[in-house]
């Protein structure tokens, strides 16, 4: 009875004992509910506010990177002024190729580029600070909502205004419009004021209301809240409230937009979505916690109840199990078999793989649940896995994620399969080892080719805005990618027979046809079955602007592994300006070859007047010269000959003059000389050229130099006695006898320093010109087409030459012209003012007129160099009247020779011509400088050659020759040559 007493107070004990531990652990648990369902709310508070933040810092990254580009470019214009609106506009334009609609705006209403509209509301809501963002308003040139980054930016003049860039609100809305809890929660955009500027496009946002108080019923949330959230928003805070929102209690979490801005991004959600999420995780978490106790505690009873009749047979297992588990590099686990899953053993291995503290047991894991070494999402294929097994005893392999006691995560696979215990009793065993390492690589690859896929389909995708996959076989279309913008109601049909024939209504009426016959499923399907590889078309197509554009569109063959269907890729992409260019190209090609064949005719006219215009002098010469050779004993009708052959030969000299200045003129050759010249001496000489031609038509003719006070200049006094004279000569052809022409040459201001402007005014009153030849009148080989000009001698080149050399000048040139009237031609150049040295020196007369008497050179030595036997002869007679010694070379190298082997001072002069044989004048001239003797550094080498441009005479000068005049070669020049360098030299 005692013993049966003891009994009853031993379970007594045992009862209150558990009664106890029962009410303890239920306060515990009660605590630990309140303070798991606390923090639960915090963190899905600071959850929602996470996300919060993250959305407005989205906006700020997104916006922050446009004001820093931005201001970049504004940093770039300050260096431009206002009037400067080409290089503004050019800047704008480039700007604008690199971040879409930017414009500049300036306070005057200008703006850049030139192409750009501007949205008259954003003058009334620009601020004056530096930089900021304009609230969302209706666009007045898209009529869409948008906004707007500004930056202030002042331009090199002082000149200020606004670097503008829109944003389509309906575009950007999702960079920072929020989901939270399943689509429960939402965001919208405000500012401190509560105003709503950005609604998220969920079902749940308010879309009438425009201010968010507007929202919060006074008569459901207190005032007193209400102000402190107000007042929250005002002061820039970040934070949360719960509001009667819509009548139910909601959680509202702000957080500002710090961008120069009051903008606050506020995220709303149900209190209820939130309190339920806590409420299942508190559930999940008690139920976790009763099943723990409750296994644990059915596990100490029956551990209590069988300790004593199996202790011995546990041993034995444990020494089993230790050894044959420990033994296997591979975890192993004993699982039990039923719901709820658990761990009976594990061996070292998967200890170490689960890392499990080194003094771990392989009993140690006993009883933990199956569910806490994997995750989540993993277990629930896991368990249907186990549950498979327990009815048809199968192996089953499985890969799955499981989590180790430190929480880290690790890929396993392994094989799981039912077994029996040393009872006899079903257990699962299962084996498996990280492949953590395999699977990082796996996906590693995986991620590769879809970064691959990505970038491939976005390269492409840049190029071709639509990209369309094609079952010729089963006529049906996947949309891969499409630009939605581009084509009314394209990317809703599902077979390529649809596509076809919606697309065909926007085909241009002339390529409908032939669009249809190219792009019929059957005729598609028949090309690339005979083995072609694409089929292309362009076309023009009428897209959404309603307006026809250039497409091309190819339909590209796809090889198809894995079934006898027929695949093709279709994409399109526009090339309006391809064609435009084309067309450009086309017209530029029709200009050059109309210009080409104007070209063509005008030089065939020029021919022809060439032809007239040489034959003429010609037949002068070769005339005048057969009557002097019949009449050689009658001096005085000799005399009138040489006379007549003279003047054609100066005239024919001219014709060849003008055909190598335009030839020089249109490679880009000529070039000018800057020399001191004395402009009215120039003017002076020009004049008595003239008066002799006018003289000989009994023209009156009238000069007028006296408004000339700066005399002295620098020029190129060959190039302005061109001008000249060829303007003059035309008043004196083209007036006829009796008529009258009146010079006169003034002086103006002019626009640089040290530069003057000099008016050369020529007025005739000879037979003048329509103003239709007065547009052709610069022109190379034009020349007036009628009675009286015809009979008058010329290239048509004159003119073009003028005006190009006065172009070369910095001057311009004008012509005021009537029929039957006379003209009036005016020149204007600026020539810069000599210095008083330069002035001093052209005020020197170095020359001496020839007409005064020829010297007696009998003491003087001349080397002749001349390749031409018959141009040797014509120098020798013309030196052999002043009585010079003559010794003569065929070429360079024997005139360095004959130099060469002559005494010091044996020449006094070479006479060089250019062109010849073995050794040109200039390489002759530069051995002959650089021989080892003084009188070759001194001996006058003059070149006389045929080469008679500008740079001809530098070429001259550079190679070290003295002088240079040109053939035909002119008595008196000659004379003046030698009587300069010969009197110098001295024997």
């Amino acid at each position: 009875m005692k013993q049966g007493q003891g009994s009853v107070n031993v379970k007594r004990r045992i009862a209150l004992g558990a009664v106890f531990a029962i009410v303890i652990l239920s306060i515990l648990t009660f605590r630990f509910v309140q303070d798991v369902k606390t923090q639960l709310w915090e963190q899905s508070i600071d959850t929602i506010m996470e996300s919060t933040r993250q959305g407005c810092k989205t906006l700020e990254v997104q916006l922050g990177e446009t004001y820093e580009s931005m201001e970049t470019a504004a940093a770039h214009l300050e260096d431009l002024s206002l009037r400067q609106s080409e290089q503004l506009d050019d800047a704008l334009e480039d700007y604008v190729k690199l971040e879409e609609g930017i414009l500049l705006y300036m306070e005057d209403g200008t703006v850049f580029p030139n192409s750009a509209q501007l949205d008259n509301q954003i003058v009334e809501l620009l601020s004056d600070g530096e930089k900021g963002i304009v609230n969302p308003h209706i666009s007045t040139v898209t009529g869409v909502n948008v906004f707007d980054l500004y930056v202030k930016v002042t331009l090199k003049d002082g000149s200020q205004g606004y670097l503008l860039k829109e944003y389509e609100v309906e575009s950007i809305v999702d960079s920072f419009s929020l989901s939270f809890y399943n689509n429960a929660g939402f965001s919208y955009v405000l500012d401190a004021q509560g105003d709503v500027l950005i609604r998220s496009p969920h079902p749940g946002s308010n879309k009438t209301m425009k201010n968010l108080f507007d929202m919060l019923s006074r008569s459901q949330n207190s005032e007193g809240s209400l102000r402190t959230f107000q007042s929250a928003l005002q002061e820039g805070k970040t934070g949360w409230a719960v509001f009667s929102y819509e009548e139910q209690p909601t959680v509202f979490c702000y957080t500002p937009l710090n961008l120069q801005s009051d903008w606050y991004l506020i995220s709303i959600i149900p209190k209820e979505v939130v309190s339920a999420q806590t409420n299942h995780i508190l559930k999940q978490s008690l139920g976790l916690t009763g099943a723990i106790i409750f296994v644990i505690v059915t596990l100490v009873l029956l551990y209590l109840w069988y300790i004593n009749k199996t202790s011995k047979k546990l041993r034995n297992q444990t020494q089993y199990i230790g050894h044959l588990y420990n033994s296997i590099p591979e975890g192993i686990a004993l699982i039990t078999i039923t719901e709820p899953y658990q761990f009976i053993q594990l061996n070292d291995e998967g200890l170490r793989i689960l890392r499990y503290p080194e003094d771990a047991v392989n009993d140690t894991p006993k009883g933990e649940m199956l569910e806490a070494v994997f995750c989540q999402d993993d277990f629930a294929e896991m368990s249907e896995i186990l549950q498979e097994i327990s009815f048809d005893d199968e192996k089953r392999v499985f890969e799955q994620r499981m989590v180790r006691l430190d929480g880290s995560q690790f890929w396993a696979s392994g094989i799981v399969e039912k077994t029996q215990d040393e009872d006899g009793k079903p257990i699962l065993i299962a084996t498996f080892h990280d492949i953590t390492a395999e699977k990082l690589a796996e996906e590693e690859i995986e991620r590769e080719k879809l970064v691959e896929r990505v970038t491939l389909v976005g390269a492409i995708s840049n190029a071709f805005p639509v990209i369309i996959s094609i079952n010729l076989t089963k006529d049906t279309v996947r949309f891969i990618y499409l630009d939605e913008d581009l084509m009314e109601n394209l990317g809703n049909q599902q077979t390529y027979s649809q596509l076809a024939a919606d697309i065909s209504h926007t085909v241009h009426p002339a390529n409908l046809e032939k669009f249809k016959e190219r792009f019929s499923l059957n005729e598609l399907f028949n090309s690339l079955e005979d083995g072609k590889k694409e089929v292309s078309f362009e076309a023009q197509f009428k897209l959404k602007d309603d307006a026809y554009h250039w497409i091309a569109t190819q339909i590209i063959h796809v090889d198809n592994p894995y079934s006898q269907d027929k695949m093709a890729i279709l994409i399109s992409r526009g090339i309006d300006e391809r064609k435009h260019e084309e067309e450009q190209q086309r017209q530029a090609l029709e200009t050059a070859l109309e210009n080409a064949r104007t070209a063509s005719e005008s030089k065939g006219q020029f021919l022809s007047n060439m032809s007239h215009d040489i034959r003429t002098p010609m037949n002068a010469i070769v005339g005048m010269t057969a009557i002097a050779s019949a009449h050689i004993n009658d001096p005085q009708r000799v005399q009138n000959c040489l006379e007549k052959i003279e003047l054609s030969s100066k005239h024919l000299l001219n014709l060849i003059n003008d055909v190598l200045d335009m030839s020089k003129i249109e490679s880009g050759k000529m070039s000018l000389r800057e020399e001191p010249l004395d402009l009215l001496k120039e003017l002076e000489e020009s004049l008595d050229l003239i008066k002799i031609q006018a003289k000989a038509k009994s023209l009156d003719i009238q000069a007028d130099l006296s408004a000339v006070k700066d005399a002295y200049v620098v020029g190129d006094s060959v190039r302005l006695q061109q001008v000249w004279v060829n303007i003059m000569s035309n008043a004196v052809k083209y007036t006829e006898p009796g008529g009258s022409i009146s010079i006169q040459v003034t002086q103006e201001n002019g626009t640089w320093r040290g530069y003057e402007n000099y008016v050369f005014r020529c007025a005739d009153t000879g037979i003048g010109m329509s103003q239709q030849f007065l547009e052709r009148l610069f022109l190379p080989f034009e020349r007036v087409q009628d009675s009286t000009s015809s009979k008058i001698a010329g290239t048509g080149l004159g003119m073009a030459i003028t005006k190009n050399i006065i172009d070369l000048m910095n001057g311009n040139i004008q012509v005021e012209s009537r029929l039957s009237e006379g003209s009036v031609f005016t020149v204007t150049l600026p020539l810069k003012l000599q210095e008083r040295a330069e002035k001093d020196c052209s005020e020197y007369e170095t020359t001496q007129t020839v007409l005064a008497g020829k010297r007696d050179y009998s003491d003087k030595r001349v080397l002749l160099v001349e390749d031409n036997e018959i141009n040797r002869e014509i120098a020798r007679e013309m030196l052999s009247e002043s009585g010079i010694l003559i010794e003569e070379a065929c070429d360079g190298e024997e005139a360095v020779q004959k130099v060469a082997e002559g005494q010091e001072g044996y020449y006094d002069l070479i006479l060089m011509d250019i062109q010849m044989p073995k050794m040109d004048g200039y390489e002759a001239s530069k051995r002959i400088r650089a021989m080892e003797r003084d009188d070759t550094k001194e001996v006058p080498i003059i070149a006389m050659t045929a080469n008679a441009f500008s740079e001809d005479v530098q070429a001259a000068l550079q190679a070290g020759m003295n002088a240079h005049f040109a053939k035909p070669v002119d008595m008196n020049v000659l004379q003046q040559m030698l009587d300069e360098y010969l009197n110098k030299s001295s024997r």
